[in-house]
């Protein structure tokens, strides 16, 4: 009976993110112009569960959501840029979907089931310089 009681706790989490993957992630941010990088940027890394600052290159843990995480950077001679990186279910979202939604209200509650790219490049623009005698 006790192997029967085991069983069906491993076929539980096998849906559940959350026995698998945290509800935060780690976010790197890498801020350009052209194919050259643009470091020193300030960065606001924002969605519904929270706010994270940090300077370019750099990396933030931030909290999964099911809402995008919005993006915004600004650096001195440079335009402030802005974007979002859409949530993505996770591969251990979906294998909650597959096993009927078992643990799926933790997985929403945390955001375990979602995550963002690892990855974000936001691109910057220098701010054009008036040419001198205009």
């Amino acid at each position: 009976m006790r192997h029967v009681v085991t069983i069906g706790v491993m076929l539980a989490l096998a849906g559940c993110s959350t026995a698998v993957e945290t509800p935060r992630q780690l976010v790197t941010v890498v801020t350009r112009f052209g194919d050259q990088d643009v470091a020193g940027a300030r960065c606001t890394l924002t969605n519904n569960r929270g706010q994270w600052l940090l300077v370019t290159p750099g990396s933030a843990m931030v909290h999964r959501s099911l809402g995008d995480l919005m993006v915004r950077c600004s650096r001195e001679g440079y335009i402030a840029n802005a974007g979002s990186a859409p949530a993505e279910t996770s591969q251990f979202g979906w294998a909650n979907i597959a096993t009927l939604g078992l643990g799926e209200g933790v997985d929403l509650a945390t955001g375990s089931a979602f995550g963002y790219p690892p990855l974000l490049i936001l691109h910057m623009q220098p701010i054009a310089q008036m040419a001198p005698g205009s």
